[in-house]
């Protein structure tokens, strides 16, 4: 009894309070993560995790266990989205010499794979001019990886004996920035904390939990992805264009951080005993137009329209064969504003045309670095890794001059590039070829002289032979679905072709190929290559949708129908399909179908005013001039501008004797 009352007069101290409360708590969750892992609950991968490349925690490569070879490290299966499978022995093996290239999606290879990427050359090459030596050859290239997190993987890789360090970046400086500016700005100890939360079950259960605002929205109405931007592109995963404006802050900030973070990763490889080669980022220039324009700060109302006018003329003369007249007026534009960046690719392409390429390519250079969503390294950041370069005495490939003296008058064009910044596989060939002379330079592999044209033929002709042409032609359909998001037609149209060629049996390259045709005005060629798709694949509601169209246009609606409910049917919830099936509708005297038609528009989108005006249309031949007056007002309130829906109006008024 008195040790009770002793211990009543003396209560714990409130650090063994907490202490205990703690332990509670942790064994509380540990119980609750066992659970999960039992229940077969994954932890939150890499492309819901905002934490993946930017915490420590989060690692490329991971233990793939033993087998008869030993352990071996694998890219993580959370990482593949981004990055291609590799694998290596856990420790290196006596008498192997291992190489890992970092960068972005040049690197990975985009928009094909790492067999045809220059760090997949490279392995082919080295086993053919080197076999004394086992090469490993690891591409740790991760699409639109920027330097920052580039540097992330090159903590990693230092782990594993690398005998060299191939560095490629440069291009995503701004895509990064842009999107992950507010975590790439969270104190590294709160990144770390995050890394490692995001490994547990329990906080993927919360997140799920909690965050359902972030999960992708469910289609409509059972229907197929979108007729437009039927891609999740790189820019859409991220913020997309709108996000971009002009920002001479924010740009400079971004140079600093990229020289900053290309001399850390080659400190970090060069600290671990690893050779460095760095490549300079080169670029497509002369067929490739920037993502975005601004004008200049300060621009009045009269100058941009002045600007305009010139541009307009310009493009025009030049249509016209009259190169001269048009340089006549872009010179007066660019005396307006010289910051549009869609104004200097004009202007490149006008001193071309003349035959003027030294001046032509500094106008294309000028475009690329005013782009104002500029995707492709500017020159800033090619000083900057020449300047890192420099001061450090790394050994370099120029790829920038190198695709610059392969290129037609020397400025880089679609046959090195496949788009912006991707080369293509001959492009990767070239780029491998001189990453083996620099590396024999240095004496990590044999001189030049012991191989030859033979070797490096053997090697061209195995890789070629490996190359699937079906799959090569769907990496050119999936660029072309990109470049046609981001709104670069030209380069997507020229994509979309060359895949419709090779993949005369592939409805979605057919369809992308007739896309382009459309677009280009050639209504026969598109209904053509529309048919093909149709034939190959009935069930394909965009082929559907796409012959219906040129149907249209070529007058035969009732055919054009039959294909535009067939697409209806398939997507009920797409608007192009169900506003242009009312359309010929309405051509074919068919009101009453047609306005059931324009109602669905109107419910698919209720703010697009061009299907009020048709509804109206609709109404007034049904003798409904109360209705038609109501949705031709509707149109003008949406469209002020809608010409036609104001004189719809008027006329339903002057009828009802309003």
């Amino acid at each position: 009894m008195q040790t009770a009352q002793h211990a009543a007069r003396f209560p714990l101290p409130v650090w063994k309070k907490l202490l205990f409360a703690a332990l509670a708590v942790i064994g509380f969750f540990l119980l609750l993560e066992g659970l999960l892992v039992v229940s077969g609950v994954a932890p939150a991968d890499a492309s819901s995790d905002p934490f993946a490349g930017f915490a420590g925690r989060s690692p490329l490569f991971v233990t793939a266990g033993d087998d008869r070879d030993g352990c071996r490290m694998q890219t993580s299966p959370s990482k593949l989205q981004w990055f291609n499978p590799q694998s290596f022995p856990c420790e290196k093996p006596p008498g192997t010499r291992r190489v890992f290239c970092l960068g972005g999606s040049t690197t990975y290879g985009r928009p094909y794979r790492d067999p045809t990427s220059f760090a997949g050359w490279l392995r082919e090459f080295l086993a053919e001019v080197d076999p004394e030596t086992s090469w490993e050859v690891i591409n740790a290239g991760g699409v639109s990886y920027a330097s920052y997190r580039v540097a992330r993987i090159a903590e990693e890789i230092v782990h594993y004996e690398p005998d060299l360090v191939i560095i490629y970046t440069g291009h995503n400086e701004f895509l990064e920035r842009r999107t992950y500016e507010s975590l790439m700005r969270t104190p590294e100890p709160v990144r770390e904390v995050g890394g490692w939360l995001s490994q547990l079950r329990t906080f993927s259960v919360l997140r799920s939990t909690l965050g359902g605002a972030d999960e992708e929205p469910e289609p409509r109405d059972g229907a197929e992805e979108p007729l437009a931007g039927e891609v999740k592109t790189i820019l859409e995963s991220t913020v997309g264009l709108d996000a971009y404006r002009r920002d001479e802050r924010l740009r400079g900030q971004v140079v600093r951080d990229f020289r900053e973070n290309l001399a850390y990763i080659a400190d970090v490889a060069r600290d671990a005993g690893a050779q460095v080669i760095v490549v300079t980022p080169a670029c497509q220039l002369r067929d490739c137009r920037p993502f975005k324009s601004e004008h200049r700060a300060g621009l009045t109302e009269d100058e941009r329209t002045a600007f305009e006018a010139a541009v307009r003329t310009a493009e025009a003369a030049l249509d016209a064969g009259d190169a001269n007249a048009a340089l006549e007026q872009i010179t007066a534009a660019l005396e307006i504003d010289d910051r549009y960046a869609l104004a200097h690719e004009l202007h490149g392409r006008i001193l071309w045309r003349l035959d003027r390429p030294q001046e032509a390519k500094a106008a294309f250079v000028k475009a690329r670095d005013e782009d104002v969503c500029p995707l492709r390294a500017i020159s800033p950041i090619e000083d900057a890794v020449r300047d890192v370069v420099r001061k450090r005495d790394l050994p370099m490939v120029d790829f920038v001059a190198m695709t610059a003296s392969a290129a037609e008058k020397q400025i880089p064009g679609a046959d090195l590039f496949l788009d912006h910044v991707h080369p293509t596989i001959e492009g990767h060939r070239m780029l491998a070829l001189s990453l083996m002379v620099r590396m024999a330079e240095l004496e990590l592999i044999p001189p030049q002289s012991e191989w030859n044209n033979g070797s490096i033929a053997r090697v061209t002709d195995r890789v070629k032979s490996t190359v699937d042409p079906s799959e090569h032609a769907q990496a050119l359909v999936n660029l072309s679905k990109v470049l046609s998001w981001a709104g670069k037609y030209d380069e997507a149209d020229r994509l979309a072709l060359r895949a419709g060629e090779m993949l005369s049996n592939d409805s979605e390259a057919l369809y992308q190929a007739g896309s382009a045709l459309y677009r280009q005005g050639n209504i026969a060629g598109a209904m053509e290559q529309y048919q093909r798709a149709v034939e190959v694949d009935p069930q394909s509601a965009r082929a559907r949708f796409g012959l219906g169209l040129t149907l249209a246009e070529s007058g035969r609606h009732e055919e054009a129908v039959e294909h535009y409910r067939i697409a209806a049917a398939k997507m009920p919830g797409q608007l192009e399909i169900r506003f242009n099936l009312g359309n010929s509708l309405l051509e074919l005297g068919q009101p009453g179908a047609a306005s059931r038609e324009y109602e669905a528009a109107t419910r698919i989108q209720p703010d697009f005013a061009p299907a009020y005006n048709s509804l109206g249309i609709a109404l007034a031949q049904l003798g409904d001039l109360r209705g038609a007056a109501r949705n031709f007002r509707r149109a003008v309130e949406l469209d002020p501008s809608n010409e036609d829906a104001r004189s719809n109006l008027k006329r339903a008024h002057s009828e009802l004797g309003e």
